[in-house]
């Protein structure tokens, strides 16, 4: 599936499906040797989370993971990972279909369905973000995609990283990332309504961060933010762009662990990073004026954490166990929870996220945040 790795956390707890603050705790799920402390965490839940079902697609049968979504306008478009045909609804299922696959949200769709952007002659789900063949991509190559952010009127952009896994022998693996360019044509329906287009092959190299596998955000400052892990590591590191301007590699700058600057970060430290966590997703709050982020924890990745900062660079709180399934023998992984706004409140009350559970079935929870002590 994606470039996921399950994450080493230092979080242990059997009540998952409950929440408090916490004082001021250390990690140690960092690599680097010095322990980093860590500032307490504000948010607080209530009631407890509620479970609201499996994810599908309204147009195909096929599964896939991850479900970024970003809002261009009023329209809600979702993102996902390697796709798999399947002839029944999320059963009988063969191979990889396509690297990623886009959808959006129609008036007939709910908090647990979408349809599909792309739809092939044989009633699968097709390629989004395209492969460039040019650039010597193939079928063999994934290319993960974060959430879509609005840049303007029916267009945004979506960060890419690519992933060289050819089988005759020259896959080398994460290549690099960069930016596509989404655009909407709200007078059509079904394909080619969204469409992704790569005007460049990449943008960052195999030895910078990958700027396309932990979400991003139009932030409150006018700046918009991408979030990019490495090999080998749950670093995550952070660069930046005027929001009018993502589409100009030189109007970048990146967190050196005090400042942002021009200087890119190849073969990046864990001090120049802002945070360690495995692949999620990040939004602001209104209510209470903090970025939160969700991500994976616990024993196995089974439960999801959400951080939070008064700043998209930190510093991040270690994070508290919101939604699992606990210590026991069944417990199952899941990974990148994501942000669905379209189906969050405007006041940030009502958080709704997405994550990838077992059998690589999308899953939803409904979360309510207490008033802000």
């Amino acid at each position: 599936m994606p470039h996921i790795r399950q994450h080493p956390s230092t979080l242990s707890t059997s009540t998952i499906r409950t929440t408090s603050t916490s004082s001021t705790t250390t990690s140690t799920a960092s690599s680097s040797s010095t322990p980093i402390s860590l500032p307490p965490d504000p948010i607080r839940l209530a009631p407890l989370p509620l479970f609201l079902g499996n994810v599908i697609s309204s147009n195909t049968n096929d599964i896939r993971d991850l479900g970024y979504q970003g809002l261009i306008s009023t329209l809600a478009i979702n993102t996902f990972g390697d796709t798999i045909p399947c002839l029944a609804p999320q059963s009988q299922c063969a191979y990889l279909e396509a690297a990623n696959t886009g959808s959006y949200v129609s008036s007939s769709n709910t908090a647990l369905s979408y349809t599909d952007a792309q739809v092939g002659s044989n009633g699968h789900a097709s390629l989004f973000c395209p492969h460039l063949p040019e650039q010597g991509e193939n079928v063999y190559w994934g290319l993960g995609l974060t959430n879509v952010v609005e840049t303007g009127h029916n267009e945004g952009i979506v960060y890419f990283v690519r992933n060289n896994r050819s089988t005759d022998g020259s896959g080398s693996g994460i290549v690099g990332s960069g930016v596509a360019h989404i655009s909407v044509n709200p007078r059509r329906t079904g394909n080619n309504m969204v469409t992704c287009t790569r005007p460049d092959a990449q943008f960052w190299g195999r030895d910078e961060p990958w700027f396309a596998d932990h979400g991003a955000i139009a932030a409150q400052d006018g700046y918009i933010y991408a979030y990019g892990g490495q090999t080998n590591t749950f670093n995550v590191w952070l660069a930046r762009v005027p929001h009018a301007q993502p589409k100009r590699l030189a109007m970048y700058e990146y967190w050196n662990g005090t400042a942002f600057t021009k200087q890119r970060l190849h073969n990046p430290t864990a001090a120049q990073s802002v945070m360690v966590a495995a692949q999620g997703s990040i939004m602001y709050s209104p209510l209470y004026k903090q970025y939160l982020y969700f991500k994976p924890g616990c024993p196995g990745d089974s439960c999801i954490l959400l951080s939070s900062s008064v700043r998209p660079e930190g510093p991040w709180s270690q994070g508290v166990a919101i939604w699992g399934t606990g210590d026991s023998p069944q417990h199952y992984p899941m990974y990148a929870p994501v942000v669905q706004p379209k189906w969050s409140s405007e006041d940030g009350k009502q958080i709704v996220l997405w994550y990838t559970g077992f059998g690589n079935h999308l899953q939803a929870i409904n979360i309510t945040l207490a008033e802000p002590v």
